[in-house]
């Protein structure tokens, strides 16, 4: 399972200054938002290791769960993982709110939505995407 090597990294730093500039998170929610987020992150494999873990992060409207989210990609970036999928609704407006909140607080990270996804596409005439690369990356 992962291991939490650099709890404080540059990541889990900027996201913390964004969240309380920008969203008016204070110090004290973050820090439990960041606890929340450890023990996700826990949960996870190692980097190289084999096998698959499931998750599911859910909860009432406004209650932190893209909060959680963007921590937990924050975490996992200072240590050491390079690629996030965000799965998030189909719906156009709840879809493009979380695509703006993670391009805008993951600042450093590249972030393509769907639009950048389907400019993207090789050319495969079976219809399979072969250059697909991640929602957001760290490199």
């Amino acid at each position: 399972m992962a291991q939490i090597n650099s709890p404080q990294g540059e990541n889990i730093t900027n996201l913390r200054e964004y969240l309380h500039d920008e969203e008016n998170i204070s110090y004290q929610d973050f820090h439990n938002i960041l606890q929340t987020a450890s023990e996700i992150f826990e949960r996870c494999l190692s980097p190289g290791e084999p096998g698959a873990v499931q998750g599911l992060i859910y909860g009432h409207i406004q209650s932190g769960k893209t909060s959680v989210l963007l921590t937990t990609i924050a975490l996992a970036a200072d240590n050491g993982y390079t690629n996030f999928i965000v799965m998030t609704s189909n719906l156009n407006d709840i879809y493009e709110q979380t695509l703006d909140r993670v391009k805008s607080s993951l600042d450093s990270f590249q972030v393509w939505g769907k639009k950048e996804l389907s400019n993207n596409q090789g050319d495969n005439p079976g219809g399979v995407t072969t250059r697909l690369k991640p929602i957001v990356s760290k490199d």
